[in-house]
């Protein structure tokens, strides 16, 4: 009688627990398909051209500056190699968007993302940051090019401090 209760006991948490394992796996296709759909609305097919757009002013502008002599043609010809390395990292990324998605955000908060970025002023959002990123790059690359190398040489004086020669 009392390996029949154990057995029993045994039996019913095995299927708790399955039952669980269960629900959780659901849950994870179900966040899947809510991300797949999302990436599938959100993702633009100009994607590149709004990144391309975006970094490569200022990039070209760097460019020049540290190189006078860099021609028109040559600038060019980065940009096309810039795009299409840019299209390759999106097109592998897109791919793995949905279970990125998935693993941070519950189906619910999923569905709320959708529905903003779906939204007129989520679809605003999409067009206009692009835009934002550009105003706000040539600050970025400028302060990127002032300050790290001052950063660099304070994290190698840290470490000789420290006894550490670089």
């Amino acid at each position: 009688m009392f390996y029949q209760r154990l057995f029993i006991s045994v039996l019913f948490t095995a299927i708790l627990v399955f039952q669980s394992v269960a629900r959780a796996e659901d849950d994870t296709e179900t966040r899947k398909a809510i991300a797949e759909k999302l990436v599938a609305e959100t993702a633009t097919s100009n994607l590149v051209e709004n990144l391309i757009n975006t970094t490569w002013p200022p990039l070209a502008a760097s460019l020049k500056k540290q190189n006078s002599s860099i021609t028109e043609e040559a600038l060019n010809v980065f940009k096309s190699e810039l795009a299409q390395t840019q299209k390759t990292l999106i097109a592998n990324l897109v791919i793995d968007l949905p279970a990125i998605y998935a693993r941070h955000f519950t189906a619910a908060e999923l569905e709320k993302i959708f529905e903003f970025q779906t939204s007129k002023v989520g679809k605003k959002v999409l067009e206009v940051q692009p835009k934002i990123l550009a105003e706000v790059m040539p600050q970025l690359l400028q302060t990127i090019q002032t300050e790290i190398p001052q950063v660099v040489e304070r994290f190698k004086e840290s470490l000789r401090s420290k006894g550490y020669d670089l």
